[in-house]
C-alpha cells in the first residue's frame, strides 16, 4: 500500500509539472519531471594533442568563462541547470530554444537531432545503484568547438574518459570532439551492458529458486523483473536507429576518422536489444513454469485429498450402517460385533491403500 501511495504522489507531481507548460509557446523553458535536480558540478576540459586542462567548479559563470578558448572544449554539467541558467547556455553557445526545452523535459524519449548548427542527442540510461534501478537522462550537444553534456546522474561516469584524456597523444586528442562524442556514448552503452549482466544473474537466481524453494512471492518478483525489462526495451530500442542516424548524418562534427567507430555503436545497440529480448522470453518462460508448478502442486494436494476420501468413504458407510437406530439389528447383539466391525474397517482401509500402492498412485 505504501508503494502504491508513493507511485500516486509521483504521478501527481508529473501531472502538476506538465500542466505548467499548458498553453505556453514552443521553446518555453519549464522543467518537466518528478523531481527537479540542481546544478551540482561543472567540469570544463580543454585539450588538444599537447594540452590537457581541467576546471572543476560549482559556479556556472566561472565554467562558461573558462570555456572561452580556441582549444576543443568539453563542458560537463552534473545536475539540471535552472531555466535561467539554461537560457544563458543557449545564448552563449547558440543552442535553439526547442533543444533547451527538450533538455528540461525529463520524460522526453531518446532522440538524435542534427539541426540548429549542433548535433543534439538525448539518451535514457538505467543504472543499478544499491537495491534500486534508476533512470538517468544524458543530453549531449556537439558543435565544432564545444561538446556540452548535461545529465542528472548521481555518479561521475565520465571520470574514466577524463583519465584517458590525461594520456598524451591518445585517440581523443588526435581525432577531436567527434571521437569524444562517440566515446561518451560508447561508455553509456557499456553501463547498460553492466545492468543487463546484473539482470541476467538475477533471472538465473530466480530460475534456480523456482525449483529449489518454491515460494508465493516468486511470482511477484518475476512480474517486477518483467516490467523492468519491458521498460528497458522501450527506452533502449531507439538506440540502433540513433546509431544508424549518426552514420548517415552529414555533419562536419563527425569526420571520416570517426565514422568507423560509429558502426561499433550499431553492433552495441543490436547486442543490447537481443539481450533484452532473450531476458524477456526467459521471464515469460519463468512465469509459465511458475503457473505450471502451481497447478502441479494443486494437483498433488487434490490427489492426496481424493485418496484420503477414497479410504474413509467405505469406513464412513460401515459406521453409518451400524449407527442406525433400528430396534432389530442382530449384529448389535453379537459378543464380538464391535471388534468385527473394527476389523472390517481396518481391512477395508488397508485393501484400498494396497490397491493405490499397486497402481503406484502413492
Amino acid at each position: 500500500m505504501i508503494q502504491d501511495r508513493l507511485k500516486t504522489l509521483k504521478k501527481q507531481t508529473m501531472v502538476e509539472k506538465t500542466s505548467q507548460k499548458y498553453g505556453l509557446p514552443p521553446g518555453a523553458l519549464v522543467f518537466v519531471g518528478e523531481e527537479e535536480d540542481q546544478l551540482a558540478m561543472c567540469q570544463v576540459v580543454r585539450f588538444d594533442q599537447n594540452h590537457f586542462e581541467v576546471l572543476q567548479t560549482t559556479d556556472l559563470e566561472e565554467a562558461l568563462a573558462y570555456s572561452e578558448t580556441e582549444l576543443p572544449t568539453w563542458l560537463n554539467l552534473q545536475g539540471m541547470p535552472s531555466a535561467a541558467q539554461m537560457e544563458v547556455l543557449g545564448q552563449r553557445f547558440g543552442i535553439h530554444p526547442l533543444v533547451l526545452e527538450d533538455i528540461l523535459d525529463a520524460g522526453h524519449p531518446a532522440k538524435l537531432q542534427p539541426e540548429f548548427n549542433n548535433l543534439f542527442l538525448i539518451l535514457k540510461i538505467f543504472s543499478h545503484l544499491g537495491e534500486e534501478v534508476v533512470q538517468e537522462n544524458f543530453n549531449l550537444i556537439l558543435n565544432k568547438k564545444l561538446l556540452l553534456t548535461i545529465h542528472n546522474s548521481r555518479e561521475d561516469y565520465f571520470s574514466l574518459i577524463r583519465e584517458r584524456l590525461k594520456i598524451r597523444r591518445n585517440r581523443i586528442q588526435e581525432i577531436g570532439l567527434g571521437y569524444l562524442f562517440f566515446a561518451l556514448i560508447d561508455l553509456l552503452l557499456d553501463r547498460q551492458s553492466l545492468l543487463l549482466d546484473w539482470l541476467e544473474e538475477a533471472i538465473t537466481d530466480l530460475d534456480e529458486a523456482l525449483f529449489e524453494q518454491f515460494e508465493g512471492d516468486l511470482l511477484e518478483e518475476i512480474h517486477s523483473f518483467k516490467k523492468l525489462v519491458l521498460q528497458l526495451h522501450r527506452h533502449l530500442r531507439p538506440l540502433k536507429e540513433i546509431s544508424l542516424a549518426l552514420i548517415r548524418a552529414d555533419s562536419p562534427m563527425l569526420n571520416a576518422k570517426v565514422s568507423p567507430f560509429l558502426h561499433d555503436l550499431v553492433d552495441h545497440a543490436d547486442h543490447l536489444t537481443e539481450t533484452l529480448n532473450g531476458q524477456r522470453e526467459a521471464l515469460i518462460n519463468l512465469q509459465a513454469q511458475y503457473l505450471a508448478l502451481t497447478n502441479q502442486r494443486m494437483n498433488e494436494i487434490m490427489k492426496v485429498l481424493t485418496m484420503m476420501g477414497s479410504i474413509f468413504i467405505p469406513l464412513t458407510f460401515l459406521a453409518g450402517v451400524y449407527g442406525m437406530n433400528f430396534r432389530y439389528m442382530p449384529e448389535l447383539q453379537w459378543e464380538y460385533g464391535y471388534f468385527w466391525a473394527l476389523g472390517i474397517m481396518a481391512t477395508t482401509a488397508l485393501s484400498v491403500w494396497a490397491f493405490f500402492k499397486s497402481r503406484r498412485w502413492l
